[in-house]
């Protein structure tokens, strides 16, 4: 098992001494402490050099991630800035009693799959732990939030709920919402069924220039990196990559923001083009889903993420963002009129072949069915 409890199933030599290897280049927390490293919030403004350099290179101590994460994401200062900081979440959880849309045997199954068996998250505590957190932020968010984003929610919450220990479920809960409401743009989670289609498409041009043979023999297979990558943002890698190594991830995350997911996302992606690139194209997708699924050696792969990957301004992210947001809604407004079309054309069909009697016929004008009969065409 790992750190956190979670199954390691058949590692090879290599893999297990990379993991091994990336585990011991974390600095003590008593070493972490003494570089000054742990004051710092996102009200501060940008964490500093040192800060962000010695994270990339080890992480936050273990011992130390709970407590940093609650405060690097931003949910300490959250939390402070409540009226009544000690009583909400006992109150949100109150008021889902009353009703919620968060099924516990939907957020069980969802953890099975994502993480397979799990002392906590695959025990009734872990469970309703985890439901309890998804309960309190349907509350607090009052968001319609589509299956997707319900998803990544709850496998991000999954992994706080190990991190954090179920004793300290609200320090979790105030990490969830600062980390997805604050630290991320909505179009990475929260609005992961259509905007989180464009993160992915955005991914993929990044990918076209630094990886251009895997895109394209991704595309040649029918499995475009948009699509492999879809559960990736939703659930900022949860399950994706194993936990140690998404943990790895989160404290960069907490301290730089979205963009981190597109380093990490470029350096899976680069990481394994020569060998996926050769693959057979019925092979190609499970190969690289088996790939990330083992990557273990979180140095190695956040070393190529800041600084294999190259200059990746987030103003030039933004830029493709809104520009293919722009383009996904042009495509959503054109659907929605041919659908119109389409039931304007099906209604006077209908119109047509009902029957009349001589004396109280209802035609519809000639033009009217000229149009209808273009529509048809057009569409």
């Amino acid at each position: 098992m790992d750190s956190f409890g979670f199954q390691l199933a058949c590692l090879s030599r290599e893999e297990a001494s990379a993991r091994l290897a990336s585990a011991a280049s974390t600095l003590t927390q008593d070493k972490f402490k003494a570089g000054g490293l742990t004051n710092w919030e996102p009200a501060h403004g940008p964490a500093p050099a040192k800060l962000k350099t010695t994270v990339r290179k080890g992480g936050i101590p273990p011992a130390l991630r709970p407590g940093l994460w609650y405060q690097f994401s931003g949910g300490a200062a959250r939390r402070r800035a409540e009226a009544a900081p000690n009583a909400l979440f006992a109150r949100l959880l109150r008021r889902a009693a009353a009703g919620s849309a968060v099924n516990a045997a939907d957020v069980g199954a969802e953890l099975a799959r994502a993480f397979g068996p799990h002392a906590l998250l695959g025990s009734v505590r872990g469970v309703v732990g985890v439901t309890s957190l998804l309960q309190a932020y349907e509350q607090y968010s009052r968001l319609d939030l589509g299956a997707a984003a319900w998803t990544g929610l709850t496998r991000i919450a999954g992994l706080l709920l190990v991190v954090f220990s179920a004793a300290c479920a609200e320090d979790a809960f105030w990490t969830l919402v600062a980390l997805v409401e604050d630290r991320l743009p909505a179009s990475c989670v929260l609005k992961a069924t259509r905007a989180g289609a464009v993160e992915q498409r955005v991914l993929e041009a990044l990918a076209a220039r630094r990886c251009p043979r895997l895109v394209a023999a991704l595309a040649a297979a029918d499995a475009p990196l948009a699509s492999l990558a879809a559960p990736w943002f939703p659930a900022l890698f949860a399950g994706a990559l194993p936990a140690e190594t998404v943990a790895r991830v989160w404290d960069c995350l907490m301290l730089e923001g979205p963009k981190v997911l597109f380093r990490v996302a470029l350096a899976l992606s680069m990481m394994h083009e020569t060998a996926l690139a050769s693959s057979h194209s019925v092979q190609i997708e499970r190969a690289f889903k088996w790939r990330v699924a083992r990557t273990f050696n979180s140095d190695a792969l956040l070393k190529l993420a800041f600084n294999g990957v190259g200059p990746l301004p987030m103003a030039a992210i933004k830029r493709a963002r809104a520009d293919l947001e722009g383009a996904a809604d042009a495509q959503a407004v054109e659907h929605q009129r041919r659908l119109e079309a389409l039931c304007a054309a099906s209604q006077a069909a209908a119109a047509l072949r009902r029957p009349s009697s001589e004396s109280s016929t209802e035609r519809l004008p000639l033009a009217t069915i000229e149009e209808s009969d273009e529509s048809e065409a057009d569409i």
